[in-house]
C-alpha cells in the first residue's frame, strides 16, 4: 500500500493515483493491509476494555464487537464498557464479549483501554493506571453537517490529546488527522467472506440499484434516489424511503438477509462524503454490486475510479452514469469482477492481527 515517508505530505489525491497504478499492476491481494501481524506472547492473558456509547446498529459499533471479539480469540480477556444502556446486540451482530456498564471499568483495572466515540474519550483519562490508551477513530468529525456542531471544540481538543494513541480505520482519516498536526495508525476493517459472496445465479434481466443510509442529511440518501432515472428498479436499505421510489425496503435487516439484498442488486449508489470506511460498500462489492460513489471519503481507501467502481465528480451525471451501467453489459461485470477481487482481500482476522501486533508495538514505546 502507498505510504507517506518521513514528514514529507503526499497530496491526498495523489496517493489515491498510485493506488490506482499499483492496483493496474495486479497487485491486489495485498490492499487493505501491510506490516507486521505477529502477536506477541507476552501480550496475551492482559486485559482490554472497549468504551462506547452504545450498542446501536451501525457500522462503528460492529467494528468495535468484531475487533474485540477477535481479541478475545486471541487471548486476551476483551471486554465492552458502554457509557449508556445498551441495546440487545444478539438480534444482529452475536458476540462472545462480555458487555458491562461502565461503571464497572475501573474495578477491572485494564491494560489497555479503547474509546471508540468522541463523548467517551474522557473516561480515558481517569484511568490513570492503564498501560496503554488508544482512541480509535472511525468517522470524519468535520464532515458535512458537523462543522458547526458545539461539540467539535471538544472533539479537536480530543483528537490532540497527546497521552493517547490514534488509531484510524482509513488512510482518507490519517490523511485528515495529518492536516489537523496529529499522527495516527491504519488499521483498516475487514468482511466475512463466509457471509458476503456474489450469486451468479441471479436474475440478470432486472437491473436494480440499491441506496442505503439513514436519514442523517449528512447521509445524502434523498438526493440519491432524486437522481435514479424513474424507469429503473430502486431497492433501499436502512431508511424510509419518502420518495416511494423504492419497489422494496429493508430497515436493520439481520445480517443473514444482507448477502441475499446485495446479490440482488446491481449498483450502489451512495453520495455521503467524508465517511471513514463504508462498510456497507465494501459488503455489497463482495456480492458483485458496482459502487457509484462520491469523490471524498474513506471509500477511496478500496474504491478505485474505473477499476471497482465509478466515482462521481459531478452529481449531475448520476442519472447518465446509471443508464451506462445498465446499457454496457461488459463494463459492468468488469467493475464488479474488480470489485469481488477487492473485496475478498479483507478479512477480520486480519484486522485483529494487524491491532494486536500494533498494541504490541506501542506498548513497546
Amino acid at each position: 500500500m502507498p505510504q507517506q515517508s518521513g514528514d514529507r505530505e503526499v497530496p491526498h489525491r495523489h496517493v489515491w493515483s498510485n493506488v490506482y497504478r499499483w492496483l493496474r499492476r495486479g497487485r491486489i491481494d495485498r490492499l487493505c493491509s501491510s506490516g507486521n501481524t505477529e502477536v506477541r506472547e507476552d501480550l496475551v492473558d492482559m486485559k482490554m476494555a472497549w468504551i462506547t456509547k452504545d450498542l446501536k446498529v451501525n457500522g462503528a459499533n460492529r467494528i468495535t464487537l468484531e475487533v474485540a471479539s477477535g481479541m478475545q480469540r486471541l487471548g486476551w480477556d476483551s471486554r465492552l464498557f458502554i457509557d449508556r444502556e445498551a441495546e440487545c446486540v444478539e438480534s444482529w451482530l452475536p458476540t462472545d464479549v462480555p458487555i458491562e456498564p461502565v461503571e464497572q471499568l475501573f474495578d477491572f483495572s485494564p491494560d489497555v483501554a479503547v474509546s471508540t466515540y468522541f463523548t467517551t474519550f474522557p473516561i480515558l483519562h481517569s484511568l490513570r493506571d492503564t498501560l496503554l490508551l488508544v482512541q480509535y477513530i472511525y468517522t470524519n468529525y468535520d464532515r458535512d453537517g458537523m462543522t458547526s456542531d458545539p461539540r467539535l471544540p471538544l472533539i479537536n481538543d480530543a483528537m490532540r490529546d497527546e497521552s493517547s494513541q490514534k488509531v484510524v480505520v482509513s488512510f482518507y482519516l490519517q490523511h485528515w488527522l495529518r492536516l489537523k498536526g496529529v499522527g495516527s495508525h491504519v488499521v483498516q476493517p475487514g468482511l466475512s467472506p463466509e457471509a458476503f459472496f456474489p450469486n451468479h445465479g441471479r436474475d440478470r434481466l432486472a437491473f436494480r440499484v440499491l441506496i442505503e443510509g439513514d436519514l442523517r442529511p449528512e447521509k445524502r440518501v434523498s438526493d440519491a434516489y432524486a437522481l435514479v432515472p424513474h424507469d429503473i428498479s430502486v431497492w433501499g436499505l436502512g431508511q424510509v424511503d419518502h420518495r416511494n421510489r423504492a419497489q422494496r425496503m429493508w430497515i436493520l435487516p439481520p445480517q443473514h438477509l444482507l448477502q441475499e439484498i446485495y446479490s440482488s442488486c446491481d449498483v450502489m449508489v451512495k453520495l455521503v462524503r467524508k465517511e471513514g470506511h463504508p462498510l456497507t460498500m465494501l459488503e455489497a462489492m463482495a456480492c458483485g454490486v458496482v459502487p457509484l460513489c462520491s469523490d471524498d471519503g474513506g471509500h477511496l481507501d478500496y474504491c478505485v475510479d474505473g477499476f471497482n467502481c465509478l466515482v462521481v465528480q459531478d452529481e449531475s451525471k448520476v442519472p447518465e452514469l446509471i443508464k451506462t451501467l445498465r446499457d454496457d453489459e461488459a463494463l459492468r461485470l468488469r467493475l464488479s469482477h474488480n470489485a469481488i477481487a477487492t473485496a475478498r482481500t479483507f478479512s477480520w482476522a486480519q484486522t485483529v492481527n494487524r491491532f494486536a501486533s500494533l498494541i504490541g508495538e506501542l506498548s513497546r514505546r
